[in-house]
């Protein structure tokens, strides 16, 4: 009844490599792109698997399915002009700016994992293929390009020199030879993405969007560093639920406390 595409999931430990260790696993192997589509494409074969082998009565009372169609429901909304995804900077790729372009969604990444590139780059204007530079940041087209597919690098011939008296020539690192009166650029598709969400990012919509996504993720970063719920110190179902239940009581009794504190001061300045 399992798809063979699926049958992965049967060997030892892979639950522990379905997605929290793929995107630095295929980053280490120097993958651009993350599994992730991967695996919700083979979360949406299961459903359907479960849907065709089983009558729905019986699935909706099973809490393993609950939790898995929650899981659906929540992260593949249906899209549209007006969906905004927050996601993690380690899933920035060019082919995830394709997929939202196409799907026309806005995505923002947050906490991009390397240094932000010059914001000057986010106002070159390159092709569909990221292959040539069509404009720079002041509107001058390139004489010639020349595209690295090793590296990504594009390397733009500016007419006439044009960049010796450009304002902008140290943010661009143009490269002024004026023994043949010409400069060049280089410039990458993935530097001028990431400075096109620094740019974003830096916005008080931006810093609002990652402010969101840091609230979510923040409770379970404080359960695990705080309150050890990897280690869980007991056995059982029930006493496991209870242990859990008891620790998120005392989070939220912290949170309330700070949160009285703090209203108590700001009255007091009053």
């Amino acid at each position: 009844m399992i798809p063979k595409e699926l049958s992965h999931y049967f060997e030892e430990g892979d639950h522990n490599q379905v997605l929290y260790y793929r995107v630095s696993q295929d980053k280490k192997a120097g993958v651009k792109d993350t599994c992730v589509a991967e695996t919700i494409r083979e979360m949406l074969l299961l459903q359907e698997a479960l849907g065709r082998n089983f009558i729905p009565s019986f699935l909706s009372g099973l809490p393993e399915y609950q939790i898995f169609q929650r899981v659906l429901e929540e992260q593949l909304p249906e899209d549209g002009p007006d969906q905004l995804f927050i996601a993690d900077g380690a899933y920035n790729s060019d082919r995830l700016e394709e997929l939202v372009s196409e799907k026309k969604v806005e995505i923002q990444t947050t906490s991009l994992t390397e240094k932000a590139p010059e914001d000057i780059l986010a106002d070159f204007v390159l092709n569909a293929d990221k292959t040539e530079v069509q404009l720079c940041p002041c509107g001058k087209a390139p004489t010639a390009c020349k595209y690295n597919p090793n590296t990504g690098n594009i390397t733009a011939t500016m007419p006439g020199n044009c960049c010796a008296s450009c304002p902008h020539q140290k943010e661009c690192k143009a490269i002024i030879n004026n023994k043949k009166k010409k400069s060049t650029v280089r410039v990458t598709g993935k530097s001028v993405t990431c400075a096109k969400q620094a740019r974003h990012f830096s916005t008080e919509e931006g810093k609002s969007n990652a402010n969101r996504r840091n609230g979510v993720e923040g409770i379970m970063s404080v359960m695990r560093r705080k309150y050890g719920i990897d280690h869980i110190p007991v056995f059982g179902l029930e006493w496991i639920k209870s242990w859990i239940w008891t620790t998120l009581l005392s989070y939220n009794l912290v949170k309330y406390q700070k949160y009285k504190l703090s209203f108590k001061k700001q009255v007091m300045a009053v």
